[in-house]
């Protein structure tokens, strides 16, 4: 359940150790009305902060070898959306 008035990154929560889920919350206000631009930043924003939680919570349980590289990749492309 996403609670009102949510936004962002949401609810981050372990599936029995093995999976990690966080929700991505875009409420209407950061769509409805706006252009293409507007909402591509917002969502890439999102994204950006899902992955400093997602990286944070990985590396806290030493699930990744190399968080930094992993990082460095996934800000490459999403540089390439931009």
């Amino acid at each position: 359940m996403i609670l009102k008035g949510a936004a962002g990154p949401e609810r981050l929560r372990t599936d029995r150790e093995r999976t990690m889920i966080l929700d991505l919350v875009i409420p209407e206000h950061a769509w409805k009305g706006k252009s293409d631009t507007e909402v591509r930043d917002y969502f890439l924003a999102g994204i950006r902060e899902f992955l400093d939680i997602f990286l944070s919570k990985a590396q806290e349980k030493k699930r990744l070898l190399d968080p930094q590289g992993l990082r460095t990749a996934i800000v490459k492309e999403l540089k390439a959306l931009h």
